[in-house]
């Protein structure tokens, strides 16, 4: 199945879940729960928001591309099951950053 965002939504294909680093400390601080960013990969973007700044509409540049690994909150988007992969769709703004060279 092809699934393709609309706007500035950005599917992402969410890695799964590990409490601990490879060093063995425990990653969850009991104070907070799990309430952390979460990695995965993006796997289909939109075509990106429309700027009608001065009259002139145009789509802006969408800042991050399929393949990308990123970063996002716990408790944001959408959560989507395809072919039992776990997904989240989100908006652009709401990725924190991307991880990488």
């Amino acid at each position: 199945m092809k699934y393709t965002p609309t706007g500035d939504n950005v599917l992402i294909k969410m890695d799964p879940f590990d409490d601990h680093w490879d060093e063995g400390q425990l990653l969850v601080r009991p104070d907070i729960g799990r309430e952390m960013p979460l990695g995965g990969t993006v796997v289909a973007r939109g075509p990106g928001r429309w700027s009608k700044k001065r009259g002139i509409n145009r789509r802006l540049p969408m800042s991050v591309a399929p393949g990308d690994c990123v970063m996002v909150p716990w408790a944001t988007g959408v959560d989507l099951w395809f072919n039992g992969v776990y997904h989240r769709e989100l908006h652009e703004d709401d990725i924190l950053g991307t991880i990488g060279d």
